[in-house]
Parts: C-alpha cells; structure tokens; sequence
C-alpha cells in the first residue's frame, strides 16, 4: 500500500481542540473529525459562533475557500439553504461577508464538510479578505430546536485545495490510500 502524500494548500484556523479563539462552545472529546476534540453547544432558534484569530488573516488568494466540519442533530428544523440555514462568514476591514452553504434541504444530520468560495458571497457587505480579523458560523433554525447539545463543528480551515501525489508505478497511490489517510485527518 503506497503512503498518500498531501499538499493541503490550507491554513489551519482552529482544529476546534480548545475553546481558544472561539466565541462559544465547550470541548467534546467523543464527537469529532479529527484531532484530540470538536466543540459543541445547543442551538434552539439561532446561533453564530466566531472564531478570532490572534493576527488578521490573508484570505484573498484566488480560489481560496473557508472550509468547516460540522454536525447538527435537528436538520429539518433549519432553514433552507436558500434562505440561510447554515452560513459560513468572514470579517474583515469591519464588514462581514456570509455563504449560505447548507440548510434542511441539504443537511441529513451527519457530520459534513461545508466549503465556501470566499470570491462569491451570498450577501457581499465588502469584507476585505485580505485583512481577515473573524470568521464563523450561523445556524438559523425555521422552528426551535430542542434545547440539548445539538451541534458539533471540528478542523476550521481555508485554503486554495488540495494535491494528492507519492506512490511509484509499481505501488501506486489508490483511492483507498488517499481515503484512508483522510479519515485519520479529517482533510475532508
């Protein structure tokens, strides 16, 4: 089996390990994607949640996408895609840019990778991508959701994607491989 070797092409925001940065959320060790935790909180009718890193970050690169890990137990209690159910943001220059990236429509309740092309919001307030000082999430549910722990969110990171090479013509890299290593890492 030839060993997958990976040119992430991405940042690290947070790996969601500690609540550091984070404008909520507890540390779940059981529930996550990879790493040692993921963080998690109960949503009822709405929720943002942001991360601050400690220096703005240059987010502007062409093709550059915020990627995060997330888990919600009550999907058909979300609003649609369409209509903002769960959006991913970016702030910088003191405007906030946000990406509807999934909703009922479109979440089965599992963990899933949502991704967003930074180049193309869906409500454009003129962030300056190259000077990003916040990024984050929303949930915005339809109607309540019970009030338990019932969203989870792991690996924050952007970045322009991903090469996969390694492997000779005698021992070539598989899908298999590259799967493999994405499950113990969380690379989505």
């Amino acid at each position: 089996m030839a060993t997958p070797l990976f040119n992430l092409n991405l940042d690290v925001l947070s790996t969601c390990d500690a609540t550091t940065g984070w404008s909520g959320g507890v540390t779940d060790n059981e529930i996550k994607v990879q790493g040692a935790a993921s963080l998690s909180v109960a949503i009822r009718n709405s929720g943002t949640y942001t991360f601050t890193p400690a220096t703005s970050q240059d987010m502007s690169a062409p093709d550059t996408h915020l990627r995060l890990w997330l888990f919600h137990t009550f999907p058909k209690n979300l609003r649609s895609k369409s209509a903002g159910g769960i959006q991913l943001f970016v702030t910088g220059g003191g405007n906030t840019n946000y990406y509807y990236v999934g909703g009922s429509d479109t979440h089965g309740g599992s963990w899933q990778l949502f991704s967003a092309d930074l180049a193309n919001p869906d409500i454009d307030n003129g962030a300056n991508l190259s000077a990003v000082t916040a990024a984050g999430f929303v949930l915005s549910h339809a109607t309540a959701a019970r009030n338990i722990i019932n969203t989870w969110w792991d690996f924050f990171v952007y970045g322009t994607g991903y090469e996969v090479y390694g492997g000779t013509s005698v021992d070539r890299v598989t899908w298999n491989d590259i799967a493999t290593a994405d499950r113990n890492n969380g690379y989505g």
